[in-house]
């Protein structure tokens, strides 16, 4: 990774195994011309949760939960309600300086409360 960056632009996001429905947003510029992206959604639909999951991908938020219970609740905000589903995934696509093609990936363990990061 360039060690200066300069600008960040998301190109996209893909969820699954999460409390809200599995989905997959593609943000293409390939011109590298657009300053804002407006994304509306129903109320429910996980607009907030997206939200911290992008902060989670640049903040180990788990640092901050030492404690086994509040690690506990937070994966419990965003778990799938359905109890055969052991594993969420997320994945941020983003354009760094206009020409570097970069994904960071959360994949949480909810039988283990863990939370892995890859890019």
């Amino acid at each position: 990774m360039p060690e200066n960056i300069e600008e960040v632009k998301i190109t996209g996001w893909s969820q699954k195994g999460l409390k809200i429905p599995d989905y997959e947003i593609d943000l293409p510029d390939p011109e590298s011309t657009r300053n804002f992206s407006l994304i509306l959604q129903l109320s429910g639909e996980g607009k907030t949760t997206t939200l911290h999951l992008i902060r989670y991908c640049f903040y180990d938020f788990l640092k901050d939960f030492q404690n086994k219970r509040k690690r506990e609740e937070e994966f419990d905000k965003i778990r799938s309600q359905d109890p055969t589903i052991t594993k969420g995934q997320f994945k941020l696509k983003l354009k760094l300086n206009k020409t570097i093609n970069y994904t960071i990936y959360l994949e949480f363990d909810f039988k283990n409360y863990e939370l892995n990061y890859f890019t």
